[in-house]
């Protein structure tokens, strides 16, 4: 069984690996059917995740958790956030406030990020 803490420590490492555009580290993390959806309300399937973080399209800069909590029912977790936020979108920079939730499942090859929402607080 994991922990609360070890669910907070798995999504602050999907924005460390972001910010390193680790791409095999981000697919490790990702479910082969997880989804990724921001601020602009689309999903984002893992591939497409993928071809963000290689294309530059959208760099993670730099991530500030000022809190998270977590929750652990069963082999399923989740995870709320807040931070600061710093991202450069087509190389225009941009920082602010991000919340985020995800949602983690165990599978065979260990915990998997099935879903990943974040957008800026209004």
């Amino acid at each position: 069984m994991i922990t609360e803490s070890e669910l907070i420590r798995l999504s602050q490492e999907k924005f460390e690996k972001w910010e390193k555009s680790d791409l095999d580290s981000i697919s490790n993390l990702f479910d082969d059917q997880g989804v990724l959806i921001c601020s602009n309300g689309k999903p984002e399937t893992k591939s497409e995740i993928l071809e963000i973080v290689k294309s530059g399209s959208m760099a993670l800069k730099n991530l500030h958790l000022q809190w998270a909590f977590a929750r652990v029912y069963g082999n399923t977790g989740v995870v709320h956030g807040e931070g600061e936020i710093t991202y450069a979108i087509k190389g225009e920079e941009h920082s602010g406030g991000l919340h985020f939730l995800d949602v983690w499942v165990e599978r065979e090859g260990g915990w998997k990020l099935v879903s990943s929402h974040f957008n800026e607080p209004h």
